[in-house]
């Protein structure tokens, strides 16, 4: 990045910090999911960290490249800064990662929200481009938009490269996230795999090394409470899900779905955000909709 470049940097990045004003202490996010989504920033420029760290105080802020990659992988959101001139070289970088690494989301911020600057990263999953002007104002949104939005489509992603997991099982899987009001049970989920439940119990229990207080059957109502905590999450409740979430909101819906991804994550033998995936007990609403839970005893149709 030239040194014009560095400067626009340094002076947005001020002026980012100065449109905070008296929340620059404030945390990101609501405090509710503020501890759940960790986030790792690229800011090329060190002279411009001390200024854009107060949008989010609680992110690591990392200038060199080789130290970001090295943290994406434990990461839930990379954010990454694009200089005026740096989008070509570092779309290449960032394209190289994110084929290798498919569950973090990736939220781009640019100097100008224009063709002109987000055409280098057009065949890279980018989820959200921020501009850097207005970065205080609209990263909060776009960091949790870039992970529950597409949070399943994440997961399959990833199920899809996990190496313990017998090939039957990583299609299966794959599938069910991406439509799990389609699967029920496991004999519909060795239906869509084309093989049998034995199979698909078998490779499970290779992927969880014989726990067996870890079921498949279990995994696959995880994955049907995750569509329907990402529904409301967005604002939207299908009518069959409301009698189950009732009155649960948006915000913790949202916090739910991501205690929900980190159980179902440490399931699948995964290291989840910051390394080793921490034992994540159930919470009321999880209680509440759990298969042997009084929530989910007046309406088990919707979960099986």
């Amino acid at each position: 990045m030239d040194g014009h470049a560095q400067g626009i940097m340094v002076r947005a990045g001020t002026q980012g910090a100065a449109n905070v004003g008296r929340f620059a202490a404030r945390p990101l996010l609501l405090p509710c999911l503020d501890s759940l989504i960790t986030r790792v920033f690229y800011c090329p420029q060190p002279a411009a960290v001390s200024s854009i760290r107060h949008v989010d105080p609680s992110a690591a802020f990392l200038h060199d490249w080789r130290a970001f990659a090295a943290a994406f992988p434990g990461a839930d959101v990379g954010v990454v800064l694009c200089g005026p001139s740096s989008g070509d070289d570092l779309a290449a970088r960032l394209s190289e990662l994110t084929h290798k690494h498919r569950l973090p989301s990736v939220v781009v911020v640019v100097t100008h929200l224009d063709a002109e600057h987000v055409l280098p990263f057009r065949r890279i999953a980018v989820d959200e481009f921020v501009p850097l002007a207005s970065m205080a104002t609209d990263l909060p949104e776009a960091v949790l938009r870039s992970l529950v939005a597409p949070l399943r489509e994440h997961l399959a992603l990833h199920v899809e490269r996990l190496e313990r997991c017998g090939p039957e099982l990583r299609f299966a899987l794959a599938w069910v996230l991406r439509q799990p009001t389609g699967i029920r049970t496991i004999r519909g989920l060795a239906a869509a795999a084309g093989v049998t439940p034995r199979t698909l119990q078998n490779q499970w229990k290779v992927l969880v090394g014989g726990d067996e207080e870890v079921r498949l059957q279990d995994l696959l109502w995880m994955i049907r409470l995750l569509e329907a905590l990402q529904l409301r999450g967005t604002g939207v409740c299908r009518r069959h899900l409301a009698s189950s979430l009732g009155r649960v909101s948006a915000a913790d819906a949202a916090a739910e779905l991501l205690r929900l991804r980190r159980r179902i994550l440490e399931r699948l033998g995964s290291p989840g955000v910051g390394g080793r995936v921490p034992r994540v007990r159930g919470s009321p609403l999880t209680a509440a909709l759990s298969p042997v839970g009084q929530g989910a005893a007046a309406d088990r149709g919707w979960w099986r």
